[in-house]
């Protein structure tokens, strides 16, 4: 585990994703992508008729990757600058359900989501969102700060609200993320969880491993009844002064 974040938390977006190619059996999956924007890895067998959709983003907030790391005690923090774990800790979640639950989620891979989720606003102008739509029962975003938050944007539904609860996490309030796009633009719910990192876009910012590995755990307890229905937004919250704050970025 330390190997491997530490690795990827010193690769640039592309880099990050020419690792996942390697790192997985890319016989398993259909790669629908836009460099530099979006890379959706969808199974070829998918063990529902209906899957979460799991999301990360692969930049982040500084220009460059820190080059020399400090592990303590098990939290990560960088010597030179910013960490970068907003949000390579979710991008090495999503690694982990890859290798070990190939079938089981879609997995999404986001670029440019610090300047304003360019990434995945191109992918939701794109057919194939539109195609995906039909296999997706909810978004599940892996980008929040911390242990136990769980953050839907308003763009929820209470019965998957319920089963994450269920598994010790706690409702916050947050911002935006990319699934707050997705959730948006289909009228699927979403939830995004905290993925171990803490005081995210500072020099101070620090990563705790063991928080990154429980949240992955959790996400393999998932119970598999609940994943094959799709949940709706039950409460949709109006997003023209977002959405204007967005198109500056574009």
């Amino acid at each position: 585990m330390k190997r491997e974040i530490c690795k990827l938390l010193k690769m640039n977006p592309s880099e990050k994703i020419d690792y996942i190619k390697n790192e997985i059996n890319m016989d398993l999956f259909d790669l629908v992508e836009e460099e530099e924007f979006y890379y959706i890895f969808i199974p070829k067998i998918l063990n529902n008729d209906l899957s979460p959709f799991l999301c990360s983003h692969i930049d982040i907030v500084s220009n460059s990757a820190p080059k020399k790391l400090l592990i303590d005690n098990n939290i990560v923090t960088s010597k030179n600058g910013i960490l970068g774990a907003d949000d390579t800790s979710g991008v090495w979640i999503m690694l982990n359900l890859m290798k070990e639950n190939p079938n089981d989620f879609i997995f999404g891979f986001f670029d440019k989501e610090e300047v304003g989720t360019i990434g995945s606003r191109r992918f939701i102008k794109s057919s194939n969102f539109d195609i995906l739509l039909e296999k997706i029962s909810f978004w599940l975003g892996l980008d929040r700060r911390g242990y136990n938050d769980m953050v839907t944007y308003r763009q929820e539904n209470q019965k998957i609200i319920d089963v994450f609860e269920e598994l010790g996490y706690k409702y916050k309030f947050g911002s935006f993320s990319d699934v707050t796009i997705l959730a948006k633009m289909s009228d699927i719910s979403c939830i995004n969880l905290s993925v171990g990192y803490n005081m995210e876009h500072t020099s101070f910012e620090s990563l705790n491993l063991n928080y990154m590995k429980n949240t992955l755990n959790r996400i393999k307890q998932l119970p598999r009844e609940a994943w094959n229905i799709k949940y709706d937004i039950d409460n949709k919250i109006n997003y023209k002064n977002f959405e204007k704050k967005l198109d500056l970025y574009l």
